[in-house]
């Protein structure tokens, strides 16, 4: 049966961004963080809607849209759609009680405490809920009730076929073979291995039934008997019959990473490998003299190629999708540039650190995160440039969440803490603000410190219900 562990951290935005994903008049090939920024949601945590949208498969690993998404968004079959997936997403919620959506949060995350094998805390289990419910909300209780009665009734026919055909060739000498027959509450279908390029409908699968003979096995000896009758070939033929072998390998393999290969065009946020160089002094970070360089400067030409195609290869690599090797190719650039006293190369260094964290999500390398937000915000935490800044606002606030994503609570709260630090000090962050606020109160809550947590409600309060 399916649970999934991914949830919202803030459900305020789903519904709009659903409605928006739903009306829009084209959506791109691939749905990421810069389709939510385009329509008005820059926020981190509705950034996360993407992963649950994978959850419900309505998207692929790689943020293509399913066939599913494209059910979610006809009109006559959007609530059944999304339906479908909450079902696949939530199945484990369904077979403990199939009036699940039925139940308060409070209820539901009493459900969900005994659900995983490694315990959650209690904040983690209440956004869980929170999360479940509001998709309930979305679909409504009804039409979600009309197809669960409708899986049942289509699971309970499909047991009575079985049966049928069972009973009829009993002694006959058949093998009675039953493929595909799915519960609708407990499917472990998944979408994740189907290639981007596949036009499988991701619905529940209907059942169905085939009788094979006996004679089965021995038709399917055939081939080799086939080939072990063919007449042996002389060296030429052998050759020959070699290289074209060779060719369509050679000719497969390609397809299949072109096909199966995850391709991320660079992410449009104006740093661009060459943008910062000849830049006047507000478009660079760099400091005025390091002390010890990590490596002395050359001026030879050879060198200067030396560095532009270090750079240039890390951005190709991230261009056309290789993204495992973008990340070591990233890592070169920094490691080389990042005490450079050269301003346009010492940029260059932030933009591959910036470039790498945009990876390290995509593949959510889960054991990356925490590091590569530490190591940025070190780097551009004092960063006057607007468009760094934009990027150490985002580590901040992940940071957070990838530590409460992971139970770590106490760490958690002191993440909270730096982060409504920073955020207090600029202006035009108040939506961040509002949120880390929030945060530290459910924290402080969810350890038992209830009158901590009421002070932090009342510090929130004051600060923004004005």
């Amino acid at each position: 049966m399916a649970l999934t562990e991914k949830f919202l951290v803030n459900t305020d935005n789903l519904e709009a961004i659903l409605d928006s994903i739903r009306t829009e008049q084209e959506l791109p090939d691939r749905i990421e963080n810069s389709f939510l920024e385009g329509l008005g949601y820059e926020n981190p945590p509705d950034f996360l809607i993407l992963t649950l949208l994978k959850e419900l498969r309505m998207l692929r690993s790689d943020n293509t849209p399913t066939p599913l998404l494209e059910q979610f968004r006809d009109p006559e079959t959007s609530a059944e759609a999304l339906a479908i997936g909450l079902l696949q997403a939530y199945g484990e919620l369904f077979k403990k009680d199939t009036a699940i959506h039925r139940l308060s949060i409070e209820e539901i995350t009493d459900q969900l405490r005994d659900c995983f094998e490694s315990p959650k805390s209690e904040i983690i289990l209440k956004y869980m809920a929170r999360t479940f419910t509001s998709l309930v909300n979305y679909i409504g209780s009804d039409k979600l009730e009309a197809l669960l009665e409708q899986r049942e009734n289509e699971e309970s026919n499909v047991e009575n076929v079985i049966k049928e055909i069972a009973q009829k060739h009993q002694g006959s000498g058949l093998n009675i073979v039953t493929t595909n027959v799915i519960s609708a509450l407990g499917t472990e279908t998944s979408l994740e291995n189907m290639p981007p390029e596949t036009s499988a409908d991701p619905e529940i699968d209907n059942s169905s039934v085939s009788v094979v003979s006996n004679t089965s096995t021995e038709n399917s000896q055939k081939p080799s008997e086939e080939s072990e009758n063919k007449p042996e070939l002389n060296g030429s033929e052998k050759k020959k019959t070699n290289n074209e072998e060779s060719e369509r390998n050679n000719m497969q393999s390609d397809e299949h990473h072109n096909n199966g290969q995850v391709v991320e065009q660079e992410i449009d946020t104006g740093l661009q490998p060459e943008a910062t160089e000849g830049a006047g002094s507000d478009a660079t970070d760099a400091p005025e003299a390091p002390s010890t360089p990590q490596a002395p400067s050359t001026t030879n030409a050879q060198s200067r190629y030396v560095d532009k195609a270090l750079i240039k290869k890390a951005a190709l690599l991230h261009k056309v999708g290789r993204l495992n090797e973008a990340i070591p190719a990233l890592d070169k650039v920094f490691d080389r540039f990042a005490r450079s006293e050269k301003p346009e190369l010492y940029n260059q260094a932030s933009i591959a650190l910036i470039n790498k964290m945009k990876i390290v999500e995509k593949l959510e390398l889960r054991d990356q995160l925490l590091p590569v937000y530490e190591q940025l915000i070190n780097r551009l935490d004092d960063s006057k440039n607007s468009e760094f800044s934009k990027y150490v606002d985002h580590a901040y606030a992940k940071r957070v969440d990838t530590l409460l994503e992971a139970d770590k609570l106490e760490q958690g709260l002191e993440a909270i803490g730096k982060a409504i630090q920073r955020f207090k000090a600029s202006s035009g962050k108040g939506g961040l603000l509002e949120q880390a606020m929030y945060k530290k109160a459910e924290v402080l809550e969810s350890l038992g410190r209830d009158e901590d947590a009421i002070e932090a409600y009342d510090e929130l309060l004051g600060t923004f219900d004005k």
